[in-house]
């Protein structure tokens, strides 16, 4: 049964969700506490999956409040309600939570996140790696893109557009930007799924102090894998991406589904990059592994770990609210067998770039199925035109 705690120092706001939610006690155990300090004392005593507190509090507010159970209880999911912030309770928040709601937030929004955080996490049959994906608060981003970031910003006359086109080549910057873009703080009323849109809702002037004063981002410190594989590992990201956008533009008419894909393409392996970060050695044994005895990685993954980096990048999408059609691109884009178009683009924009690149990461390299071809409702010489085309012409 899941274990909920709601936080607030208003009586009468936890009254309320003690009325909201009496339904939900068949499935859940909900517990209370009026003040961070009281939060803290119950956790000492009793087990909680998912907290969600207020953000100002007297004494120990919202974001000091998860930024101690982050330390202390890194598998908790950690929500925050938040009114109107300032620029301080943004920086003091977005690297201790996983999702922002508004307040006031209806009782079903409230009830969809709780849902929605705990969902994909069913999907990883292994307590260890959830812990660690609830533990992340930044991912790594590849050294030289992170040093061009610097050296832009550090420009009084910087170009938005520019600065969006770099960040967007790197994975680990467009997770931490859309997850911040895509909050309550902001309060945009649909997920924003490109970077160009998101840095124009954060302004220079909030980026700047995200990257330059407040360590939003990160560089790999994975010293135990070959750097070689971690620029691979962002090449074919990149690839994978611009593979995606030139086919998808071919497809859909729709550029919301356009946008989600070329998203999902960019980040499709950010499962592999939260395992270099985190579990070096043990990923370097399942590449190894894959490549010695021939049989796919994800294979080799759900064996030994009982997930896969597609599991593990989904559901930290998930926990950073993603748009849920980019999660289920993650979650699925080595699943070749579902009937769905958005995903078979994905699907062959990640050989188009594997072939292209020649990086396989030491397990086999995929082909493309007859269903790939059937699901574009095109003959195979047509998709080889579309292909051959992206190649040459690019985006």
């Amino acid at each position: 049964m899941l274990s909920v705690l709601f936080v607030d120092d208003e009586p009468n706001i936890l009254k309320g969700y003690k009325r909201i939610f009496h339904g939900k006690r068949k499935s859940w155990h909900i517990h209370f506490a009026d003040s961070g300090a009281a939060a803290l004392k119950l956790l000492e005593q009793t087990a909680v999956d998912i907290i969600i507190t207020d953000m100002r509090m007297p004494g120990m507010d919202g974001a000091e409040l998860l930024n101690t159970i982050r330390l202390r209880y890194p598998h908790i999911i950690r929500i925050i309600l938040s009114g109107q912030s300032d620029e301080e309770e943004i920086m003091n928040s977005v690297q201790a939570t996983h999702q922002f709601l508004a307040k006031p937030s209806s009782p079903a929004a409230i009830e969809k996140a709780i849902e929605r955080s705990v969902s994909y996490g069913e999907k990883i049959d292994n307590a260890n790696i959830r812990k660690i994906i609830s533990r992340i608060d930044r991912l790594p981003s590849l050294p030289e893109l992170y040093l061009e970031i610097e050296d832009i910003l550090k420009n009084e006359d910087f170009n938005l557009n520019e600065l969006a086109a770099i960040m967007e080549k790197d994975m680990a910057m467009t997770a931490s930007i859309l997850k911040l873009v895509n909050s309550a703080f902001f309060g945009i009323p649909r997920r924003v799924s490109t970077m160009r849109e998101a840095v124009s809702y954060l302004g220079v002037t909030l980026i700047k102090s995200l990257v330059l004063n407040h360590s939003l981002f990160s560089v790999s410190n994975s010293n135990s894998l070959p750097p070689r594989f971690i620029k691979q590992l962002w090449e074919h990201s990149n690839e994978t991406a611009r593979f995606a956008l030139c086919i998808a533009r071919r497809c859909f008419a729709e550029q919301t589904i356009i946008d989600e894909i070329t998203l999902a393409a960019s980040v499709h392996d950010i499962g592999m990059l939260i395992l270099a970060n985190n579990l070096p050695e043990t990923f370097g044994k399942l590449l190894e592994h894959s490549s010695a005895v021939n049989r796919p990685l994800p294979e080799i993954e759900r064996e030994i770990m009982q997930t896969t980096h597609a599991g593990i990048g989904a559901y930290l999408a998930n926990l950073w609210s993603f748009p849920p059609a980019v999660v289920e691109l993650i979650l699925h884009h080595h699943d070749t067998a579902l009937n769905y178009k958005p995903l078979f683009v994905l699907h062959v924009a990640d050989v188009c770039a594997q072939n292209n690149l020649n990086h396989n990461f030491g397990f086999p390299q995929e082909v493309l199925d007859d269903n790939s071809m059937e699901i574009f409702d095109k003959t195979e010489a047509s998709i080889k035109e579309t292909i051959k085309d992206c190649q040459s012409k690019g985006s």
